[in-house]
């Protein structure tokens, strides 16, 4: 898909369909998105993406997209091959608010998180 192509109408439609503003649709359009950190980060935090994914979807959705934007793509991926993540990412990532405050405000979070890591644990 090529945005400068398409009418603002589409754009926005298709940006409202995906819950992102124009402006992050054209982003992540241009910059042909990943997010291939965040299922090593969540693994490194005891979080399985898989299962996230399917139980709270609208919550991996938006940590993927989060991720997809990120800047802070070398500094994670450092980390992760140091295997500092756990440790570390809270000083760049743009979803460390997200996640830390699942355990630090969020009962239900933490329900959630305790029965994914119960679901992989070995």
């Amino acid at each position: 898909m090529t945005v400068e192509n398409q009418a603002p109408s589409v754009v926005e439609s298709i940006a409202n369909d995906l819950q992102l503003s124009p402006a992050d649709l054209e982003e992540l359009v241009r910059r042909a998105p990943t997010a291939d950190e965040l299922p090593r980060l969540l693994e490194a935090l005891g979080i399985s993406a898989r299962d996230l994914a399917r139980v709270e979807p609208m919550v991996g959705a938006n940590l993927e997209r989060v991720c997809t934007l990120c800047k802070s793509k070398p500094e994670c991926n450092r980390d992760l091959a140091s295997g500092a993540s756990a440790e570390h990412y809270q000083e760049y990532c743009l979803n460390a608010s997200r996640t830390w405050s699942w355990s630090t405000t969020s009962p239900k979070m933490m329900a959630l998180i305790g029965m994914l890591r119960a679901l992989n644990a070995p």
